[in-house]
């Protein structure tokens, strides 16, 4: 090493002799997660980290491979795949949290053959709008139509990532945390931003209304996360990091036009269940 030191501040060597040493096997936190459509065993599994990228396992989680290695983001967040279209997902990159160590991101990586080869998108790359980009969205019977939600808002492309439009802008700097469609009818969706609460669109995401009402906390600037009911879609949850030690869950009956607070039991350890790091580490499932 001293020697090639010597030798290169002379400038008889250009480049220096690096050989990579690893770690090869550790994609580090886990924010984004697929069970592969084209295996119909669902031992194929697709995890996206913050910091190592997308990898693949065939074996349920037994062993792992990382599949972009080569992507100029590593920090991927949400992965989402085609129903209509299996071969095709679509990968969001940047970690849009309010933690120290949150990694940026860089666009939306897009597969068409089944997550084996990902190339970011370029109509989201090299700008400010897609840095963080928490969830992405896909139409259940059109694998172009796909509806990101990023720091700067809710995007919306009808053709595949080529091109896209922002149907609602964010109000607040860490922007749109989720966005979900109800099953079975894409055209009924719901999005979350810190700050401004819950939102909803029944026109497959082009317009968008304010979905707050009984909701206290929605304006306080408290993390959301929803579900929707897989046996009433009417029927959704809300789970709320209020950051004051109790974490209210709401419930509504008629599809976000009104929530009610569902108070834990007297005596119930249950109020703070997001525990201290609800702003990073939230989900809630019907």
């Amino acid at each position: 090493a001293l020697r090639t030191l010597k030798a290169a501040r002379k400038g008889s060597v250009t480049t220096l002799p690096w050989v990579e040493r690893g770690p090869g096997n550790v994609g580090g936190r886990t924010r984004g997660l697929v069970i592969d459509k084209n295996d119909p065993t669902g031992q194929t599994i697709l995890a996206g980290s913050v910091g190592g990228g997308i990898w693949r396992s065939t074996d349920a989680g037994a062993s792992w491979t990382p599949l972009t290695d080569d992507a100029p983001r590593l920090s991927v967040t949400s992965i989402t795949q085609s129903a209509a279209n299996p071969n095709i997902l679509y990968a969001g990159t940047g970690e849009g949290f309010p933690n120290g160590d949150a990694a940026i991101g860089d666009g939306i990586l897009k597969s068409t053959d089944g997550g084996s080869t990902w190339e970011v998108l370029p109509s989201t790359q090299g700008g400010t709008d897609f840095l963080f980009v928490n969830r992405v969205l896909v139409s259940e019977t059109d694998a172009d139509l796909v509806l990101a939600a990023a720091q700067t808002g809710v995007w919306r492309s009808v053709d595949g990532g080529t091109s896209w439009s922002r149907v609602l802008e964010a109000g607040s700097y860490r922007g749109f945390y989720q966005i979900i469609a109800e099953p079975g009818r894409f055209s009924t969706q719901y999005a979350v931003e810190d700050g401004s609460g819950v939102w909803k669109s029944v026109d497959g995401g082009l317009s968008w209304q304010k979905a707050n009402v009984g909701l206290v906390e929605a304006g306080s600037g408290a993390r959301i996360e929803l579900d929707i009911s897989p046996t009433d879609p009417q029927r959704l949850y809300a789970l709320v990091e209020s950051g004051d030690g109790v974490d209210p869950t709401y419930v509504s009956t008629d599809g976000a036009e009104s929530w009610v607070e569902l108070m834990p039991a007297e005596g119930s350890l249950d109020a703070d269940i997001a525990g201290t790091q609800g702003w990073y580490d939230l989900m809630v499932h019907a």
